[in-house]
């Protein structure tokens, strides 16, 4: 199995270092999943900040990014509120139009 591996990891790491480095995190990745005896109970240990693992800091950040923009959709609608019901006490005083056409 480490032969294979590290072929693979070889033969990838003639190409560019962002599909070398992709190679190494697969291969490392492998050597977890597929253990000889897996009723040993090995887990595979997740690298954060990989593709579909975010680091801590970008969960965060993405948190904030949605808090900020349901902030600000919530302030339009209460503006928006405000107008409309603003609209509505102006104009019930007045007499309603009717066309007698």
């Amino acid at each position: 199995m480490k032969k294979i591996l590290d072929g693979i990891a070889e033969a990838i790491a003639d190409a560019k270092p962002e599909l070398a480095a992709a190679g190494r995190q697969g291969t490392s990745e492998l050597a977890q999943v597929l253990p000889a005896f897996p009723s040993q109970g090995m887990t595979p240990v997740e690298t954060m900040g990989t593709v579909g693992n975010p680091t801590p800091q970008e969960v965060t950040q993405d948190r904030a990014a949605v808090r900020d923009d349901f902030r600000n959709d919530y302030d339009t609608f209460l503006a928006e509120r405000a107008e409309t019901a603003q609209q509505v006490s102006q104009d019930k005083g007045k007499e309603p139009e009717i066309d007698m056409e």
